[in-house]
């Protein structure tokens, strides 16, 4: 899926109407004990909010301030279901795993978990090392994916769309 906005306008536009979009979800009762604590007040009152959108071939800031190559799929139970997601956690390794170390030898990942009822867990968004393709996390194929973990690492509570 491409996402096509025409003027700058129209991308503010969008990036408010999503922010509100995951506002009102999570205001919704979450299947099972919350494994976070949502803000009280409307996500769009809160700056430090940060919602990515992922389309199958790009992960981008709802802002369009930032944008990644990247892949989910077709491994073990294939892409990432369609749903909002909020990452619990972003950490380096120092020992590279190929699976999720970069072109550069940069090897992280940053956990992320669905906000609706599934059977699959251990979503993530790292590197997409070694072979093409992941288990249904979000691989980064851009060569040097450290710009995405700096950007990840600065941000507050951040959401992700998968579309």
């Amino acid at each position: 899926m491409e996402i096509a906005l025409g003027t700058r306008s129209s991308r503010k536009t969008f990036a408010m109407t999503l922010v509100e979009m995951v506002a009102r979800w999570v205001g919704r009762p979450r299947p099972s004990p919350p494994r976070f604590s949502a803000p009280a007040a409307p996500l769009s009152q809160h700056s430090h909010i940060t919602v990515l959108l992922f389309n199958g071939g790009s992960l981008v800031d709802a802002n369009q301030t930032a944008l990644w190559g990247a892949k989910s799929g077709p491994w073990g139970k294939g892409a990432a279901p369609k749903g909002l997601y909020y990452m619990t956690a972003c950490f380096k390794w120092s020992d590279p795993d190929p699976p999720y170390t970069d072109a550069e030898g940069f090897c992280w990942f940053a956990s992320i978990e669905p906000m609706f009822p599934t059977e699959r867990s251990g979503f993530g968004i790292h590197p997409d090392g070694n072979v093409p393709g992941t288990r249904g996390c979000i691989g980064i194929t851009t060569p040097d994916s450290k710009p995405c973990y700096n950007f990840l690492r600065a941000a507050e509570s951040v959401y992700v769309v998968v579309m």
